[in-house]
């Protein structure tokens, strides 16, 4: 629950957590189905891969929300929120990197 909350944020898996019983149990279902022929070790690797495929889309939609906000503030000339949605964008990007690279584990 943590490695996903971290990976996609509080909102994203706050939705997971509010889905309704049905569609709770249609996803275990889903889930059940496409898992029962894996081993512990396959199902765990195949978790890590989708955990890491969560966080890079993740991260890419978040730098690419800062990238507008930056934009806009540069086009409104407000120095001040131009330098801080720079760091933001500097941060997304050296966290996709390292994601990128492996240095992140999932």
């Amino acid at each position: 629950q943590g490695a996903l909350a971290e990976a996609v944020g509080e909102d994203a898996w706050k939705r997971v957590l509010d889905l309704d019983e049905q569609d709770t149990n249609k996803l275990v279902f889903e889930v059940e189905l496409h898992c029962a022929e894996l081993s512990a070790a396959e199902l765990l690797a195949l978790f890590h891969s989708c955990l890491a495929q969560i966080k890079e889309r993740t991260l890419k939609a978040a730098l690419h929300e800062a990238r507008a906000k930056l934009r806009e503030a540069e086009n409104s000339g407000d120095e001040a929120a131009a330098a801080v949605r720079l760091e933001e964008c500097a941060s997304l990007q050296r966290r996709l990197s390292a994601l990128e690279k492996g240095v992140m584990r999932p």
